[in-house]
């Protein structure tokens, strides 16, 4: 009998030949027997059965298919589910694919102090209230007895656990996979958790864990690591807050210390380090790093890391093929992009680092590539290239730096150039602040540095066999070729911009007022006259712009003031000529004959006043007479009337 695309919800069927199911949907209820089989039954893999197949004596090639069941973990059934008998692994009643859903405080049961998940299963919390405290306390330094814990083994593989609070409990992801931890809380304070391990280590060959949305704190937990990465590869650690409350190590740490790393095998390598928050809430600490990194192929990836200390750096000692690293493959093609550190930390690893952010810190270029970052200093070591990079503080390039170059960045800041460097390419670069160039073989060109100091480029020590060519160089004192102070001959120094102008004032010290007297102005460029071009002329008189004919003009100068008079001559720079000033100071004094002339003028029309007011005065004195005859006629009428 064959059967297409039907659906069956009767139980107790029985088969006594030979029966195909295609395509069909069977439902009778996971308990209940669907087919009592004493034939033959071929069911095809798009035919769904829920129910039991009771084989009498028949044959099949349907293999049942397990559902799913949940079960409630709380600290009075724990001992059900977990084993004490074996090593707190998951007892017989808990079978793959099974929800664990944790509700409460889980902790403290006789002899359970440690959980082992050995079976992939999904651990929930409905209640959303999953408390655990194992009450973890290491034995030792090293890692060898990290104490009480909650582990997920190579059997538990493809387990799942969201939404669990830990408290003061070791978290193990021993040499297992596909795992996700989703939204947990993982909290330290005050208790030795994670001694030589972290307090949450995925270690051991554990490949594929996905941690995310989760919380980390860890305090006083004897300086020993939050989250870890030991021997671990292809995991994802992404959307975390981890913060660190002192007295603890590193935040999120890829290690190679205590764990059996094979000295053959890619290691700590493939990890993806994304959109996680760090912060120390203490201060700066020598044994507390923010990003730590071992191995090859990492993604660090716009991480916000709230520091004062080392922000991101590479695990002392990996792949230095000596001690802790003898054997391994060294650090290689990890990426550092788009994290932004904040306080006063910085970045000092990553073999390609770009779009970085860093506040109060530098950055550590050292066999690598750097490229649109920004940050308060940068340092350069081995054959790197860093280009387009803003960087407004200090650059130093380190005396082991080799074959780099830098260009078309802008750099706020004074660059040192350290004895042993060599073949160091500076590329149109916008350079605020000075160079000191003590390494040899090194080449600056194109490049437009203005520096407040005396040169823009000098040595402080012999160097040898530098070019600098073709820049726009201008210092406090200096431009273009004379900005640049060299000791030895070997350094080639040409064709460098602006080129310095000078101006020279022949003038009498004391001129008479408004008298033209001729000012002799010379304006030369290495020595040079330096033709038609225009000069800005300032006396008290005014300004006055006039152009220079072989470099040498003639100006009447006419002063109208008596006093001391500043004459003042502006080159304001045309083409490669860069601006010059000079000034001079000339006395001006009265004009004597004039003087002489004026005061003959003044006797004269003064004397002349004089004998106007005599013929006034004896005009009046006739008129008084004339008056007083008047009045004695007019008396002498008077009497005879």
């Amino acid at each position: 009998i064959t059967l297409n695309n039907c659906t069956i919800t009767k139980p107790e069927n029985d088969n006594l030949g030979t029966l195909y199911l295609n395509g069909c949907s069977v439902d009778v209820g996971a308990e209940n027997i669907f087919l009592n089989n004493l034939g033959t039954l071929y069911v095809d893999k798009n035919t769904q059965i829920i129910g039991q197949i009771e084989n009498i004596g028949g044959e099949t090639n349907f293999e049942p298919t397990y559902v799913p069941k949940t079960l409630v973990v709380t600290n009075r059934t724990l001992k059900y589910y977990f084993d004490s008998g074996n090593g707190g692994k998951l007892s017989d009643l808990v079978n793959p694919g099974d929800t664990l859903d944790f509700q409460g405080a889980i902790g403290g049961v006789p002899n359970l102090n440690n959980l082992c998940v050995n079976k992939p299963v999904n651990i929930i919390s409905s209640t959303k209230d999953a408390y655990v405290c194992l009450n973890t306390t290491n034995g030792d330094l090293s890692g060898s007895n990290p104490g009480n814990k909650f582990t997920i083994n190579k059997e538990g593989s493809y387990t799942n656990v969201t939404g669990i609070y830990f408290f003061n409990t070791q978290l193990w992801l021993y040499n297992t996979d596909h795992v996700i931890l989703d939204n947990i809380s993982a909290v330290v304070d005050n208790q030795s958790v994670g001694s030589g391990v972290g307090q949450t280590s995925i270690r051991a060959n554990s490949t594929y864990i996905t941690v995310k949305n989760s919380y980390f704190f860890t305090r006083n937990n004897g300086g020993s690591s939050t989250l870890v990465l030991a021997y671990a590869n292809y995991c994802t650690i992404v959307n975390n807050t981890i913060v660190g409350g002192g007295g603890c190590g590193n935040l999120l740490y890829l290690t190679t210390y205590n764990v059996d790393v094979p000295r053959d095998v890619v290691y700590n390598s493939y990890n993806v380090l994304a959109n996680n928050t760090l912060e120390m809430m203490a201060g700066e600490s020598s044994i507390c790093w923010g990003i730590v990194l071992s191995g090859s192929g990492n993604l660090v990836d716009g991480n916000v890391i709230t520091f004062n200390g080392t922000g991101i750096n590479f695990q002392w000692g990996s792949g230095s093929g000596s001690g802790e690293g003898a054997g391994l493959y060294n650090i290689s093609n990890n990426i550092v992009c788009n994290n932004k550190l904040l306080g006063r930390s910085g970045i000092s690893a990553g073999d390609v680092l770009y779009n970085n952010y860093v506040a109060n810190g530098s950055i550590t270029v050292r066999d690598a590539i750097a490229y649109n970052n920004t940050a308060a200093g940068m340092k350069i070591d081995g054959e790197s290239y860093a280009t387009n990079n803003t960087i407004n503080g200090e650059v130093n390039i380190q005396s082991t730096a080799k074959n780099t170059l830098l260009e078309n960045n802008n750099i706020t800041g004074n660059i040192s150039v350290q004895l042993g460097s060599s073949n160091i390419t500076f590329n149109e670069n916008n350079i605020t602040g000075s160079v000191t160039l003590d390494g040899s073989n090194n080449v600056f060109t194109n490049n437009r540095i203005i520096s407040e100091e005396e040169y823009t480029i000098q040595s402080k020590r012999t160097c040898l066999n530098n070019k600098i060519q073709d820049n726009y160089l201008l210092s406090a004192e200096n431009a273009g070729d004379e900005s640049v102070y060299l000791k030895d001959a070997s350094n080639i120094i040409e064709n460098n911009i602006p080129i310095g102008t000078k101006i020279d004032l022949a003038a009498p010290q004391e001129v008479t007022v408004n008298t033209t007297t001729p000012i002799t102005i010379i304006l030369t460029t290495k020595g040079e006259l330096l033709p038609q071009q225009e000069l800005t002329i300032t006396t008290g008189n005014g300004n006055e712009t006039l152009t220079t004919e072989n470099g040498i003009l003639i100006y009447q100068y006419t002063p109208t003031r008596i006093g001391d008079d500043t004459i003042t001559v502006t080159f304001n720079g045309e083409g490669n000529y860069y601006t010059s000033t000079g000034t001079t100071t000339i006395t001006i004094t009265p004009d004597k004959d004039a003087i002489i002339e004026e005061l003959n003028n003044t006797i004269e029309e003064q004397a002349n006043t004089i004998q106007d007011l005599n013929s006034t005065a004896n005009t009046q004195k006739k008129t008084i007479n004339d008056l007083q005859q008047n009045l004695t006629q007019a008396n002498n009428q008077i009497n005879t009337l």
